[in-house]
């Protein structure tokens, strides 16, 4: 799948750490603030993937807030199977 992505480092308005986008030949370009953090790129990656995988996307009849508690959830279940690979179950404070 990570064939047809494209990872955009560019200036993204307050409070957008980033945003995914599908270009009419099928690549989708994640766009993330060049500004913010690492981590918070990496976070960021994450969470535009799991809009990917999940379809948001194409499904215009779900409300956005609806898909973004949905990749939320996706990169939560991504950082605890992690942490249980690190042997380190417990819940991280954010």
């Amino acid at each position: 799948m990570e064939d047809n992505i494209v990872i955009r480092l560019t200036s993204m308005p307050d409070h957008t750490g980033g945003m995914v986008v599908e270009d009419p030949d099928g690549i989708y370009n994640i766009y993330i603030d060049k500004d913010i953090t690492r981590e918070q790129q990496q976070k960021v990656y994450l969470h535009e993937l799991e809009h990917i995988k999940a379809g948001h996307l194409r499904d215009l009849d779900k409300s956005v807030l609806i898909c973004e508690e949905e990749a939320d959830y996706g990169v939560k279940s991504q950082e605890a199977a992690l942490r249980e690979l690190e042997g380190d179950s417990k819940p991280r404070d954010r």
